[in-house]
């Protein structure tokens, strides 16, 4: 009987180890191709310098392939089209070749195709952090870049004047005197009368 318990318990073990390996995904990591990077730039329809203004992660991505949307303001054009905002959609992990650890705030240099009305970058691409070296590298590959004229700065908050915030401990000084000289006026009515009696 025991023996029995014991054989449907390993049969049992068995086929759930069977079932579990039939369902588990592949494991895939990105493979890329060594390249220059006028190499990167010769195979991208866009080469470019930009700052990240905006990223968007999907809330509930169901793989590591799920998009991320990076829009990026362009500085400098080495080869593409003459815009001043990108969006660039990337794979969510570097597994499945995406551009992660890109932040809003960094500036990069770009490399990418069209993707219908947006751009795609890969790992593979060569999107990266800008350096010195790399500014140079595709200036020699493709010449002196565009620049790209900035758009219009967003209005600056006017903090208050110097005057008025400066003057806000004196207007308290004051309130504050007028009210002890009030307290007194009342005082000193108060005790009059008993004074004159």
């Amino acid at each position: 009987m025991r023996f029995r318990s014991l054989l449907a318990a390993c049969a049992l073990l068995l086929g759930v180890a069977a079932v579990n390996w039939q369902q588990a995904p592949p494991a895939f990591a990105c493979s890329c191709v060594i390249m220059t990077t006028a190499e990167q730039a010769d195979a991208a329809e866009l080469v470019a310098e930009g700052v990240v203004v905006g990223v968007d992660r999907p809330a509930n991505p169901s793989s590591s392939a799920d998009d991320v949307t990076y829009t990026v303001e362009l500085t400098r054009i080495w080869k593409g089209p003459d815009a001043q905002h990108v969006a660039v959609l990337s794979a969510l992990d570097s597994a499945s070749c995406g551009i992660s650890g890109i932040e809003e705030g960094a500036v990069i240099a770009l490399f990418a195709n069209q993707d219908g009305e947006a751009w795609r970058s890969t790992l593979c691409d060569g999107t990266r952090p800008m350096d010195d070296a790399a500014a140079a590298d595709l200036t020699a590959a493709l010449g002196e870049p565009v620049k790209v004229n900035p758009t219009a700065s967003t209005p600056v908050p006017t903090p208050e004047g110097p005057d008025e915030q400066s003057n806000l401990p004196y207007i308290g000084l004051g309130v504050a005197g007028v009210a002890l000289v009030v307290l007194a006026v009342l005082a000193w009515m108060r005790r009059r009368p008993c004074d004159g009696a």
